[in-house]
Order: structure tokens, then C-alpha cells, then sequence
């Protein structure tokens, strides 16, 4: 082969390969196997580049772990926007976004919660901090929507009751924790929700909530 011609094909590979490749891959190795584990020669290894070739596109590992997370999170925020668009009103759209909230806390592995705990702290502090942000956000607009049309009760504390679902999240940190470990199974997880939401909602609430719950795994599965 022409030398022209060698280096067409490795032009074209290299066009192939972009930024979103290297981050899905890199995110299904963080997933497995941790974080520390992975070194960017096993990442480029696994993706069929050259370290070389990785380094073209992300400075170092700590900016690669950065683009994987801002792409979960870039995930959860078009969930999110699309459960509020979708949903017929408050108990939906809350059952769905704690289901999108347990989904998130299995989806974890905790070995790589305690790499970046260990060994990119400003990463793991800014991430915890922005998904905190993010689901607060929308259960706190749920929870105001619901008083509004009073299917939550009317003397609910909005930003207590936020805390309270989201100090859930942080126990993901522990391996021993219900959230972090065992909550999988369709009926664990339809129970902790169906208690949740009932110490929110009124008679009016109450209906729609019998409505969804039997139709539970129908979220589960999307």
C-alpha cells in the first residue's frame, strides 16, 4: 500500500474515533472495573487506539472522568425533562423521577465512588454537588406543583421533605446500605416508593397513587 494511501486510512480511522466514542467506552470500563484500575493505556487498549491518539482528545485521566460524568449527568437532565413532559401529573412524574433516582443509585459502582472519593476529590465533590442539584431541583418543583393542585397536602414542607429524598443519594457511599446494594428487585422498589409518596399526598393524591403503583414495572422498564 502507497504511502498516501496508509495515511488516508489512518486519517479516516482517527475521524471515526471522536470524543463521544472515548467517553461511552470509558464510562462502560469505569462502570466494571473502577476507576484506578483503569489506566489510559488499558482505556485506549479497549477502545483500539493509541495512548497517543487518546491524548488528542482529553489532557489527562482526570478530565476523561470529568467528561463521563458531565455525560451522565447531560442524561439524567434530558430524563428529567422528559418525565415532566410526559407524565399526566405530580404522583407520575414523582414516582418517575424516583425510580430515574434509584436507577441512578444501582447504575453506581461503588468501587468507583471510592476511587474518586480517594483520588480525584475535587471531581467527586463537584459531582456529588451538581446531581444533588439536579434531582433537588426537581422534586422541589414537583412537590410545590402538587400543593398547587392539591394532591400533596397542603402543610408539606417542600425543602424538608427535598433534604429528605436526597440524603438517599448520599448513602450510596455506603456498601452496606439498602440503596447502595440491595435495592433491585421490582417489588423493594415499588414498596420504598409507594411509602415515600404516601406520607405526601391527599385523598386526591391517594387516587391517582393506587392508579400508578399498579402499574409500577411499566417505569421500571422505560
Amino acid at each position: 500500500m502507497h504511502t498516501r494511501n496508509v495515511f488516508c486510512v489512518i486519517s479516516l480511522f482517527c475521524v471515526m474515533i471522536n470524543k463521544r466514542d472515548i467517553i461511552e467506552k470509558s464510562a462502560k470500563l469505569f462502570k466494571i472495573f473502577g476507576i484506578k484500575s483503569n489506566t489510559m493505556d488499558d482505556i485506549a487498549r479497549e477502545i483500539g487506539i493509541s495512548k497517543k491518539t487518546l491524548y488528542q482528545h482529553v489532557a489527562d485521566k482526570k478530565e476523561l472522568i470529568q467528561l463521563v460524568i458531565d455525560d451522565e449527568q447531560q442524561k439524567n437532565e434530558s430524563q428529567i425533562l422528559s418525565i415532566k413532559e410526559n407524565s399526566e401529573n405530580e404522583i407520575e412524574e414523582l414516582i418517575r423521577i424516583n425510580v430515574l433516582i434509584i436507577k441512578f443509585l444501582q447504575n453506581i459502582n461503588p468501587a468507583g465512588i471510592n476511587d474518586l472519593r480517594k483520588h480525584f476529590k475535587q471531581v467527586y465533590e463537584k459531582a456529588k454537588a451538581s446531581y444533588q442539584e439536579l434531582f433537588s431541583i426537581a422534586i422541589k418543583e414537583n412537590l410545590k406543583m402538587g400543593k398547587n393542585n392539591k394532591i400533596y397536602r397542603p402543610d408539606l414542607n417542600e425543602e424538608l421533605i427535598t433534604q429528605i429524598h436526597i440524603s438517599r443519594i448520599d448513602k450510596i457511599h455506603d456498601a452496606n446500605d439498602l440503596w447502595g446494594v440491595n435495592a433491585s428487585t421490582p417489588e423493594l422498589i415499588k414498596e420504598m416508593t409507594n411509602y415515600y409518596i404516601r406520607g405526601l399526598i391527599t385523598t386526591q393524591g391517594e387516587i391517582l397513587l393506587n392508579k400508578y403503583i399498579v402499574e409500577f414495572n411499566k417505569y421500571l422498564n422505560e
